[in-house]
């Protein structure tokens, strides 16, 4: 399937929600976090009703990213949301979240956003792209295609997630549309 394809879905599936839940695994990093705030950024700036969740604390050293003491992590708020999106997180039980979700009596729409091949596709909407580097690449192309005209917090929260998960664009995981998103996200203000 084009993936082109799965972010117009996901799209229309935001914009049709009453409420947005953006959850990052749990032990969070710097790709779950800065995929899901950016994609936090991105929602607001849409209007469209998001909040961020992880089960875990954030670490200090990611306090610096826009949106960081906003995420919730009381997981009895599931109940209140209609979309639930994922961040990094090959399935539920990765995001610390799978015996709570399973006691839901409505399920919600999923969406997921990965770059590991070992991604479960658990959601409704699947944009799992393993040519990325990071799932915060896997964001910044959702918000390529949309020509989202992101701010220096969003392109900071992305380019935290890039370098973390390149090891700083030194490990296999960097390639050369590594190299071109990061660069891209340092125009656009983001911060090292």
């Amino acid at each position: 399937m084009d993936i082109r394809f799965l972010y117009d879905q996901a799209l229309d599936t935001l914009r049709k929600a009453r409420k947005v839940l953006l959850v990052s695994h749990k032990k969070p990093d710097g790709d779950t976090l800065g995929s899901m705030l950016a994609f936090l950024g991105f929602c607001r700036a849409q209007q469209i009703p998001a909040d961020g969740f992880c089960m875990d604390k954030i670490p200090k050293q990611y306090w610096y990213m826009a949106e960081s003491e906003a995420v919730k992590s009381d997981p009895a708020l599931f109940s209140t949301y209609d979309v639930i999106a994922f961040f990094d997180a090959g399935d539920l039980r990765v995001a610390g979240v799978a015996e709570y979700f399973a006691a839901l009596a409505k399920k919600p729409l999923v969406m997921n956003f990965d770059h590991h091949a070992t991604n479960e596709r658990f959601g409704t909407v699947n944009i799992v792209d393993v040519t990325a580097s990071s799932t915060a690449e896997v964001v910044y192309r959702f918000l390529q295609h949309f020509h989202f005209e992101y701010d220096a917090d969003v392109a900071t929260c992305l380019l935290t997630g890039v370098l973390t998960d390149t090891g700083n664009l030194t490990n296999p995981a960097t390639t050369e549309s590594a190299f071109a998103t990061a660069a891209d996200l340092l125009r656009h203000g983001g911060k090292i």
